[in-house]
């Protein structure tokens, strides 16, 4: 295969800056998702402070994703340490290596912007974000990750759990070409990313509940939480991230009880889901397991 996916686990800043060091030969970029900085790191990044950042988006003015765009910067290796803190501080850069000069790697990331899907629409990609990246990679074909990659040499991105996923080319060959998503690669990348989805309506419900968490062990819970209400029938993502909030806010096996144990077997009822004979409970119900719940703290 000219081109392969690796997952390096467990990193710290030494060791991404070691495995950058071992490259340095290879003029090195950073990829950076300003969507996860504050206002004052975007205006320093603009400021050049890690070498000249070119916003991708630049040919989008007037839109409204156009000042968010990701910067792509070509730094000296003595920022390598800085920019490996900020990634694992925020996972808001991932490292692009290649043997290309800048305009050439920004026409790259520029023509792949977008995406085309199995019905032939053309979608946004988001490479600079690493969730969908640190998702999408492990899935890829040989032949997408060429495209991908273009004149780069690797494209590594980091996950929540410090893992660093690495898509690398393995000879000389380098792929160009209009990047195209099956429905399979589009269904898989939209189901490893739910989980993303899931943990925002357990925050928008209460956010205590993943409040003493880390990032790596809050997202290990909600898809623990997940595949359980996958094995009590439960498909619908609406009702799988219902499963998740409920799961946190009331107690181990309260499935099984009244009234969740028949909202479970919805289908029986003619119902859509889950959550719609839920929503249909009355406040008499919800009000004699709010009292159990207070024994309980008691």
């Amino acid at each position: 295969m000219a081109w392969r996916y690796e997952c390096i686990e467990s990193q710290t800043v030494d060791t991404l800056v070691a495995w950058l060091s071992q490259k340095e030969e290879t003029p090195q970029y950073a990829l950076i998702d300003v969507q996860r900085l504050s206002v004052e790191q975007i205006q320093t990044l603009d400021k050049h402070q890690w070498g000249t950042a070119v916003n991708l988006y630049v040919d989008l003015e007037g839109t409204t994703i156009a000042s968010m765009g990701p910067r792509l910067v070509q730094f000296p290796r003595e920022e390598i340490p800085n920019l490996a803190q900020l990634a694992l501080a925020s996972r808001s850069v991932s490292f692009l290596l290649g043997n290309c000069d800048f305009p050439t790697l920004s026409a790259h990331l520029q023509a792949i912007r977008e995406v085309e899907i199995h019905n032939r629409t053309a979608v946004l990609f988001r490479y600079q974000d690493s969730h969908v990246t640190a998702a999408l990679f492990p899935t890829l074909q040989p032949e997408e990750m060429g495209l991908c990659l273009g004149p780069l040499t690797h494209w590594a991105a980091l996950d929540a759990c410090n893992r660093l996923h690495v898509i690398s080319a393995t000879g000389k060959q380098r792929k160009s070409g209009t990047l195209r998503f099956d429905q399979k690669t589009v269904e898989t990348l939209e189901d490893r990313l739910f989980v993303h989805a899931a943990m925002a309506q357990v925050n928008d419900a209460d956010s205590l509940l993943l409040a003493s968490y880390s990032e790596c062990e809050a997202q290990t819970l909600i898809r623990e939480r997940i595949d359980t209400a996958k094995s009590f029938g439960l498909e619908q993502r609406e009702d799988l991230a219902l499963y998740c909030v409920l799961s946190l806010q009331f107690p181990p096996g309260f499935e099984k009880q009244a009234p969740f144990a028949e909202a479970m077997g919805y289908r029986a009822k003619n119902k859509p889901s889950f959550g719609a004979v839920l929503d249909e409970i009355s406040p008499d119900v919800w009000s004699q397991w709010d009292e159990r719940l207070k024994d309980k703290e008691q």
